[in-house]
C-alpha cells in the first residue's frame, strides 16, 4: 500500500508541474498580447484551467474578463466564462451563487447554439448543483436536457456520463430500480470506450447501488474494478469514496478488519491530497466497524472524530447520522443518560433536515412553476407572433388604406390633444393671474387699513407734536418715532409686492423675507440647499413657495410667540421639500377654521402647484408643516 501510495504522489506532482505550465503560458500570453481575439480565448482557457484547483483566481479572472467580453459583444466568450465562474463556485457548495452563473451560461449557450456541446457541458453542471442543494428534480430535468443533446451529438463519452450522473441523482433519492437501470445502461456504454474518470464513477455507482440491495458479492467486484482502475489513472479524488465503499461492503460481510484496512486507506488518501471534507466518512466507517467488534475505546475515538467533522462541515445530514451512531454506542455501553442525550440530539437534527428538505421542495416547486410559466409565456408569445405574421399576410392588400386611416386619426387625436392642452393652458393661467391680482388686492387692503388706522394715526399724532415741541431734544424723539413708523409701512409695501424670479431666485428671496421678519426676539434660521440650483424652477413655483413662507412668518409674528424660526428648502432630484417650523404656542391643525391664512392662503397655493402638506403642529409644541412640491410644473 505504501508503494501505491508513492506511486500516485509522484504522478500527482508530475501532473501538477504540467498543468502549471500551460497555466503559466497562459498568464504570459495575457500580459504580453496586443491582440483581443487571442486575449479574450487566453482569458476563458486560464479560467478553464483554475476553476477546481484555484476557483478564487478563476472568479477573479471573470470578474476582469467580463467588461472586456462585453465590449467586444463575445457572447460565446460571456457563456464560457460564466459556466467557468459557476463551477469555482460549486467547488466550494456556494451552491446559490454556482446556480446563478450556470443559469447564465445555460441561457446564453441556448441563444447561440442549442446544439453546442458546451450546452449540454453548462446544463449538466447546472444539475449536478441542483443534485448538491437537493433539488432532484431540476436536477434530473437538466440532466436529461444534456443527455439528449449528447445523444443528438453522437458523443459516446458525454453519453455515458451524463446516464451516470442522472443514476446518482436517483441514488442520492435513494430510488435505486431507477439508478440501476440508469447505471447499466451507461455501463453499456462506457464498455466501447477506454478507461476513464467516468467509467471509474459508473463502477463507483454499480458498487454502491448493489450494496445498499445487499447484494454484495456484486458490488464488491464492481468496487475492486473501480480500484484497480483508479490507481492505474492516479485518480485521487476518487479513491477515499473507492476505499470507504468497499469497507462498507466488507463491513457488511462481517470480514471486519479488512474493513478497517480500506477505511484506513480512505483515511490517509484524504491526508495526501487534503481532501478534509471527505474524512467524516472513513471515520464512520472505523467507528461502525469497532463498535461491531464490540472494541468501545476505538469506537468511542472515531465518533468523536466523527461529531469534530460533522460539527466543523456544518452539515445536517452529517450531524444528523452522527448523534445516531452516539445513540447506538452509549446505548450499547449501557450509559442510558448519553445515548438518550444523543438520542434527542439526532432527533432534533432529524426533525431540522426534514424541515429543510420539505423547504427544499417547495423552492424547487416554485421553481418549476415559475419556469414552466415563463415557458408558456414564451410560446404563447410566439404563437402569438406566429399568428400576427399570418394575419399581416392575408391583409397585404388593405394594409395601407388602415394604416393611412390610422395616421388621420392619430394627427386628429394630437390636433385636438394639443388645442385641449393649449385652451387648458391659457385658462389655467388666467386662474393663476386672477388668484394672484385677488391676492395682491387682499394684500393692498390690508396695508391700507394699517397705512390708515395705524401709522397714519401715528404719523398725524407726531406731526401735531411737532408743531408744540421747542427743544431740540423733544424734536429728535419725534423723529426716531418718524423712523420707526417709516420702517413699519416699508415692511407693509415689501409684503405688497410678489418677486417675479427673473433676476433673483427663491433662495435670494426667502433669505430676504425671513430677513425683514427677524427681531431681537424672534431668530429666524434658513437652510435652502440645491445642487442644481433654482433658475430652472418654473417662477410660478417660486412665486408660490415664497407667498406660502411669507404667510407662514406672518402668523408666527402674530400669533406665535416664537422665539426660534426654522426654514429648510432642499430641492431633490424629482420635487422640492420645504419644511417649516417654530417653538411658539402652537395650535391643533384639526380646529383651525377655514377662511383664514393657513386654510385659505396657505392651502391653495400648494393645490395650485400640484404639491401636498402635512401638519403636525402641537398646542403648546410650536408649529411644525412638511410641504412636497414637484419639480415638473403641470399647468
Amino acid at each position: 500500500m505504501k508503494n501505491i501510495l508513492f506511486i500516485l504522489f509522484i504522478l500527482t506532482n508530475l501532473s501538477v508541474f504540467s498543468q502549471q505550465t500551460k497555466i503559466d503560458s497562459l498568464k504570459k500570453v495575457l500580459n504580453t498580447t496586443n491582440i483581443d481575439s487571442v486575449k479574450l480565448n487566453a482569458y476563458v482557457l486560464l479560467s478553464n484551467k483554475l476553476k477546481y484547483q484555484h476557483p478564487d483566481t478563476s472568479r477573479w479572472l471573470f470578474d476582469e474578463a467580463i467588461p472586456f467580453a462585453v465590449a467586444k459583444q463575445h457572447k460565446l466568450s460571456l457563456a464560457n466564462l460564466a459556466n467557468n465562474r459557476g463551477i469555482s463556485y460549486g467547488v466550494y457548495q456556494f451552491n446559490d451563487s454556482s446556480i446563478k452563473y450556470l443559469l447564465m451560461a445555460v441561457d446564453l449557450f441556448h441563444e447561440i447554439d442549442s446544439t453546442l456541446p458546451q450546452y449540454s457541458a453548462a446544463n449538466n453542471n447546472l444539475g449536478l448543483v441542483y443534485r448538491q442543494k437537493g433539488f432532484y428534480l431540476l436536477s434530473i430535468k437538466h440532466q436529461l436536457k444534456a443527455l439528449k443533446i449528447a445523444e443528438n451529438n453522437n458523443d459516446t463519452s458525454k453519453i455515458a456520463s451524463r446516464l451516470n450522473n442522472i443514476c446518482a441523482t436517483y441514488f442520492d433519492m435513494k430510488d435505486y430500480d431507477k439508478a440501476m437501470s440508469y447505471a447499466i445502461d451507461a455501463k453499456n456504454v462506457f464498455n466501447i470506450l477506454p478507461c476513464s474518470i467516468h467509467k471509474i464513477n459508473n463502477f463507483i455507482s454499480l458498487a454502491a447501488i448493489n450494496e445498499a440491495l445487499n447484494n454484495l458479492d456484486t458490488a464488491y467486484k464492481y468496487i475492486q474494478i473501480a480500484e484497480i482502475e483508479a490507481v492505474k489513472l492516479n485518480y485521487l479524488n476518487g479513491l477515499p469514496d473507492i476505499y470507504s465503499t468497499k469497507g462498507t461492503i466488507l463491513k457488511k460481510q462481517n470480514k471486519l478488519n479488512e474493513a478497517l484496512v480500506c477505511y484506513n486507506n480512505s483515511k490517509n488518501i484524504c491526508d495526501s491530497i487534503n481532501y478534509s471534507n471527505f474524512l467524516f466518512y472513513p471515520y464512520w466507517g472505523f467507528e461502525t466497524t469497532y463498535r461491531k467488534k464490540e472494541i468501545y475505546d476505538s469506537a468511542k475515538f472515531y465518533f468523536d472524530k466523527m461529531l469534530f467533522w460533522a460539527d466543523s462541515l456544518d452539515e445536517l445530514p452529517l450531524k444528523t447520522i452522527a448523534y445516531n451512531e452516539g445513540y447506538l454506542l452509549y446505548k450499547e455501553l449501557n450509559q442510558y443518560k448519553k445515548a438518550i442525550e444523543y438520542s434527542e440530539l439526532h432527533k432534533h437534527f432529524s426533525d431540522s433536515l426534514l424541515n429543510l428538505k420539505k423547504l427544499n421542495q417547495i423552492e424547487e416547486l416554485n421553481i418549476i412553476y415559475e419556469t414552466d410559466k415563463k415557458n408558456k409565456q414564451i410560446k404563447q408569445q410566439q404563437t402569438e407572433n406566429e399568428l400576427q405574421q399570418l394575419q399581416l399576410i392575408s391583409k397585404q392588400k388593405t394594409i395601407w388604406s388602415t394604416i393611412i386611416s390610422s395616421l388621420i386619426l392619430f394627427l386628429a387625436v394630437v390636433i385636438f390633444y394639443f388645442q385641449r392642452q393649449k385652451s387648458l393652458k391659457q385658462a389655467h393661467e388666467k386662474q393663476l393671474l386672477k388668484m394672484q391680482v385677488e391676492t395682491q388686492d387682499a394684500i393692498k387692503q390690508e396695508l391700507a387699513s394699517d397705512l390708515h388706522s395705524g401709522a397714519g394715526s401715528n404719523l398725524s399724532s407726531i406731526i401735531l407734536n411737532l408743531e408744540n415741541k421747542n427743544s431740540n431734544e423733544q424734536l429728535n424723539e419725534e423723529i426716531e418715532r418718524l423712523k420707526n413708523h417709516y420702517e413699519v409701512i416699508r415692511k407693509k409695501s415689501h409684503l405688497l409686492a410678489i418677486p417675479t424670479f427673473i433676476q433673483t431666485t427663491i433662495e435670494e428671496e426667502i433669505n430676504d423675507v425671513a430677513t425683514s421678519f427677524s427681531t431681537d426676539n424672534q431668530k429666524i434660521n434658513c437652510n435652502i440647499f440645491s445642487k442644481n440650483g433654482w433658475k430652472d424652477i418654473h417662477p410660478i413655483i417660486q412665486q408660490n413657495i415664497y407667498r406660502i413662507v411669507q404667510e407662514l412668518l406672518t402668523n408666527t409674528s402674530k400669533y406665535a410667540n416664537a422665539s426660534e424660526v426654522d426654514i429648510q428648502l432642499t430641492r431633490h432630484k424629482t420635487n422640492i421639500s420645504l419644511i417649516y417650523e417654530d417653538n411658539g404656542v402652537g395650535y391643533n391643525p384639526n380646529e383651525i377654521k377655514k377662511g383664514i391664512g393657513y386654510k385659505n392662503e396657505i392651502s391653495t397655493r400648494v393645490k395650485t402647484i400640484n404639491g401636498n402638506f402635512t401638519d403636525d403642529s402641537m398646542v403648546n409644541q410650536g408649529t411644525n408643516l412638511n410641504f412636497t412640491i414637484p419639480i415638473n410644473y403641470e399647468k
